[in-house]
Order: structure tokens, then sequence, then C-alpha cells
């Protein structure tokens, strides 16, 4: 689906994300073999997504921060600070960064502040088949799920698909396998916010200060931490 230029972030492929990966684990002493076994991903998908020639779905990138012992906006950008009473994080539209797979295109949002307890996505909805998946999505939390535009199928396991249309919502327990796909001719879009689950886990304990193609516009002041 098109969007206005004035919003679409600017181009930065996913060799950008994995070269940062490879910085990030090489800066904390991790060897592939450490970070697999924290994370439970094969070393041989940590080095392909390292290499640019893997894109991972949510769980699994959560699943790599949690064995890069990062907060998972820093998976993403340079966050500014620790989330703090006073805090506040503005994300302008053309800023956040987007991670792109065969089925999802997510754009990160609040990214300039770690240890945040809930993780909010913008999300475009690629998959129009279930068959697109070869396995659902599965992570320890809550989930919420606003439809913003078009017709979106949810299928959870052992349920029937629900279907949802704009400002429609859902919230649920995002431990059960669950995957989205557009009913419509267009990509639904979606926001969704994570929370309660690995991110709040693995956000709270790193603390301050660690914290297909990856598209990221260099940060500027307006999506910078700001107090009032």
């Amino acid at each position: 689906m098109s969007r206005p230029d004035s919003t679409a972030p600017a181009s930065h492929d996913r060799f950008s994300l994995g070269g940062r990966l490879r910085e990030l684990r090489r800066a904390r002493g991790h060897t592939l073999a450490e970070v697999s076994r924290r994370s439970g991903l094969a070393i041989s998908t940590i080095s392909k997504v390292e290499r640019g020639q893997l894109a991972l779905a949510y769980d699994k990138f959560i699943a790599l921060a949690r064995g890069l012992e990062l907060d998972v906006a820093t998976l993403f950008d340079q966050p500014a600070d620790h989330f703090s009473t006073g805090a506040l994080a503005l994300t302008r539209a053309a800023d956040a960064p987007e991670h792109e797979t065969e089925t999802y295109l997510y754009r990160m949002l609040a990214t300039a502040l770690t240890a945040k307890r809930m993780v909010p996505m913008f999300g475009r909805i690629k998959a129009h088949d279930r068959k697109s998946f070869t396995d659902y999505v599965r992570h320890r939390g809550e989930e919420f799920l606003f439809v913003l535009q078009g017709q979106l199928d949810v299928h959870i396991e052992g349920r029937r698909p629900i279907r949802l249309g704009p400002h429609d919502s859902l919230y649920f327990d995002s431990g059960m396998g669950h995957v989205y796909v557009s009913a419509g001719r267009q990509d639904a879009q979606i926001l969704v916010v994570c929370a309660g689950g690995d991110e709040a886990n693995l956000l709270a304990a790193v603390g301050p200060g660690t914290g297909k193609k990856t598209r990221r516009k260099p940060s500027t002041p307006a999506n910078r931490r700001k107090r009032t």
C-alpha cells in the first residue's frame, strides 16, 4: 500500500540492522554460541540475521534481544534515556524504524526510551493467506490489537479466525499461537502494543545504558526524549 512521501521513512536495508546486531554482540563480548544459548535461536539463524540474509518475526527478535541482554529498542535505535517519572518520547511518522518480514511490516514506536513496560508498533499486514506462515507467533505476555484500516483475520491456535474491521480491537494472551492475515484486497494497517512478558522482564532487567529489510531514518531531536 502506498503512503505519502512526507511520512515515508528513509530506505535503510536489512544489512544495516544485521551490522548493528553484530556490533552490539561484539561490544558485549558475546560469541554466537553464547547468544544462541541465551536466546534459543540457532547459531545459523543469528549469523544470517547479522549478514542481512534473514528478517525475524516479533517473537524471534524478542528472543534475540534477550540473548544479547539488550533492551528491544536498542536493536533499532540508539535510545536517549531510561524510562522514569516524567519521561516522554515523541516519534514522528518519518522517524519510526521499520522492520520488514515476508508477512508483516512493523514501524517501531517510542524507541528513544529504554525499559518501557510496553512495546508499541504500527503494522502493515502483507500476508493475505494463512498459508503464508509456517508456524504461529508466540511470546509470553499480553497483546492489544487495534485495526486502523482494512479488514483483518486474527488466527489463534485452536480457535476459529476472528474477523476485525476498522476501529475493532482485540486483547489477548500472546502466549497463544497467533498470526494476522489481511482479509481484504488491501493490506490491513494496525496498532499493536505488547506488554507484560519477555519484553517487560527483559527491559526491567537490563536497566539504564544497555540497552528481509530494515529501514531507519537517522534520529532527530524531535524523536528524542523530552521532559515536561
